[in-house]
């Protein structure tokens, strides 16, 4: 008997790790299809080295479960285009003293480095020809009209937004070609400007008028600006 057992020391090894832990392995290689459920899954056992390629799709990811915080920075949405406008000063606007004056004025707050598209607005008309106050009223033509508005932002024009406009008669004292169907001004004058790289900060944009001969008045200016962010 001592004999038998000496000459079977291999097969006794085997059943020993059969028996120790072989059979574990045995026993999940025969593991029936569908038979081990969500709940018999310890936490975080299963990552995604376990998972094969294109295994879990949208419709097995539960609606509102994956936030911003679980994207990665390439895959996450960038910031939304802005918009933004006023309908700038409903009242009459005047510069009689000749050194400009804001006819609308647009305040917005970007969220990102942004490029900006800024479009402005007003109608125009001549209130007289000959400009009694203010500087050059003694020396101003009493024939003709003039001013311009440009757009600035935060504090600077931007150049190129200048639009000059005006009127004129044949002499002084001849007939006066003036007010439009809409009751006084004769005219609507458009501007636009488009700035690259606007920080991301609270900034001023404003349509300001200017009195060149005459009298020019504004009126029912308005400012639009739709800001991208920059990629």
């Amino acid at each position: 008997m001592p004999h038998r057992l000496l000459r079977q020391p291999g097969a006794a090894l085997l059943a020993l790790g059969l028996a120790v832990g072989g059979g574990a392995s045995y026993a999940a290689a025969q593991l029936p299809k569908d038979s081990v459920k969500a709940f018999q899954i310890a936490p975080n056992a299963v990552g995604a080295s376990e998972l094969a390629t294109g295994a879990v799709s949208g419709v097995d990811v539960r609606d509102g479960s994956i936030g911003l915080a679980d994207l990665s920075p390439g895959a996450r949405p960038g910031p939304a285009v802005q918009q933004f406008g006023t309908t700038g000063y409903g009242a009459t606007c005047s510069d009689d003293d000749e050194n400009g004056e804001v006819c609308a004025s647009l305040q917005i707050k970007l969220k990102a480095l942004s490029t900006l598209t800024i479009q402005a607005r007003s109608g125009w008309g001549t209130a007289a020809f000959d400009d009694t106050i203010g500087p050059g009223a003694g020396s101003d033509s009493t024939a003709a009209t003039g001013g311009y508005c440009q757009i600035v932002v935060d504090g600077n024009v931007i150049p190129s937004t200048d639009v000059h406009v005006g009127e004129s008669r044949a002499a002084a004292g001849g007939p006066r070609v003036l007010y439009s169907a809409d009751g006084y001004y004769t005219g609507t004058l458009t501007t636009s400007a488009f700035v690259v790289d606007s920080a991301a900060a609270t900034h001023t944009v404003q349509l300001r008028c200017t009195e060149v001969d005459g009298d020019v008045d504004w009126t029912r200016a308005a400012i639009t600006v739709v800001a991208v962010p920059s990629t």
